[in-house]
């Protein structure tokens, strides 16, 4: 069986939902946000760059994890302290969640984010690729 990009999603977004400190998730482009996601912290799943490599299938995404500072943001290192290790924590559960993909944690990158989209909110993005291997096996693909 192969893993589906709709299927890596939604189990990023289950581990995500699952986390006690995370009130709520969503995916879809950035500007979708602030619009439908109020109840902080939050992770949301954007898309990366995608491609076949050496017939492995690798999804990019990046996970954003924000919160709502204070007004002045004096909590703002705490929230992005917080964020991360959220973060840390979701990636640890993908290491082990599947058979069929795994996370490439030797290139998981996080970047801090401040004033997002104009906002008080602050966190961290985390860029990760998820490795689908055998993507490629003619024997699953369906033709005659």
């Amino acid at each position: 069986m192969k893993a589906t990009y709709e299927q890596v999603i939604d189990d990023i977004l289950s581990i995500a939902s699952s986390h006690k400190q995370v009130n709520d998730t969503g995916y879809g482009d950035v500007w979708e946000i602030n619009k439908t996601q109020n109840n902080k912290p939050i992770v949301w799943i954007t898309d990366s760059k995608s491609r076949l490599n050496g017939g492995r299938l690798v999804f990019g995404f990046h996970l954003l994890i924000l919160d709502q500072t204070t007004h002045d943001e004096s909590n703002e290192k705490k929230i992005i302290s917080d964020c991360m290790l959220i973060g840390v924590d979701i990636i640890g559960k993908l290491w082990n969640y599947s058979t069929v993909y795994h996370i490439d944690d030797e290139n998981v990158s996080i970047n801090v984010v401040t004033e997002f989209d104009k906002s008080k909110d602050a966190g961290v993005r985390f860029e990760i690729d998820i490795i689908v291997d055998e993507a490629l096996n003619s024997c699953d693909a369906p033709f005659e």
